[in-house]
């Protein structure tokens, strides 16, 4: 276990830092008014593991999660298959890997169809990340680029789904070797990091190369034209597109989970991807 933050609980009833809640509020509430973004459709977390500072705001609204939820499929993968933490061959590393760094969806669909959705949505409620009680969670309940088989998560019927908390009480479960075992953490972390795999140097990655800073994070732009032909169930408004982090960022000083969400109209993405 971590020394950093070994005893750390995040909670839904855990107490967010009051000077860290008002910085992140004010960085929002500035990126909203300049983007034209209404207020339920961000929803931010960061948790400080130097100093076990948490900020969240709207950490229970549940958003399509994209590409974000594959994460789930790898817990899994170590889950019900615990032997793999010592005995992993390069291959299947290799194909895990695709899937997490670079959101590689054939690989996504294979391993999700090896474990069954079912199997996948059973591990994350025994760690519940996907808390019915308390606006939803992490969810897998589609095969990734593939038509058939759909379970819409209980809280908002979509088949990826995430909040803010449960991606941020995964990264800090992960970092305590809390999921599965020690040994399982450790090779997850080894596929997040993935050396041999490249980050997309777009986007917040190329704004942060060059800091010295390790991501782990997978990543998904998921526009309007490819969400709806991936789900047709999916009613999102036509003008909007789905934007999803979800990040794990490490410094020489510091190591600072960080998740947000956010639905956002095609022109304002445009303009803040530009």
């Amino acid at each position: 276990m971590k020394e950093s933050f070994p005893n750390f609980e995040l909670g839904c009833d855990t107490p967010v830092d009051s000077l860290l809640q008002r910085e992140v509020e004010s960085i929002d509430t500035d990126i909203r008014s300049r983007h034209g973004i209404n207020p339920d459709q961000t929803a931010v977390g960061i948790f400080d593991a130097r100093t076990s500072r948490l900020a969240m705001l709207r950490p229970d609204s549940e958003f399509y999660g994209a590409s974000v939820p594959k994460i789930a499929i790898l817990l899994a993968f170590f889950q019900l298959r615990p032997d793999a933490a010592l005995n992993l061959d390069a291959s299947t590393k290799h194909e895990l890997g695709l899937m997490i760094k670079a959101s590689s969806n054939e690989f996504a669909a294979k391993f999700s169809k090896l474990l069954g959705l079912k199997e996948i949505q059973r591990v994350l409620a025994s760690y519940q990340l996907y808390d019915t009680q308390h606006g939803g969670g992490i969810w897998v309940g589609k095969h990734y680029g593939e038509t058939g088989e759909r379970v819409g998560s209980p809280v908002g019927d979509n088949s990826h789904a995430a909040t803010v908390r449960q991606l941020l009480r995964f990264y800090l479960l992960l970092q305590q070797d809390r999921l599965v075992s020690p040994e399982a953490c450790a090779k997850m972390l080894d596929i997040f990091a993935s050396p041999q795999i490249p980050h997309d140097n777009n986007k917040f990655v190329k704004a942060l190369s060059g800091r010295g800073l390790s991501l782990l994070r997978p990543l998904e732009v998921a526009r309007q034209r490819r969400a709806r032909a991936a789900d047709p169930k999916q009613n999102e408004d036509p003008l909007h597109a789905a934007f999803m982090s979800s990040t794990t960022i490490s410094a020489p000083r510091a190591q600072v989970a960080a998740s947000t969400s956010r639905w956002v109209t095609a022109r304002s993405l445009r303009a803040a991807m530009a």
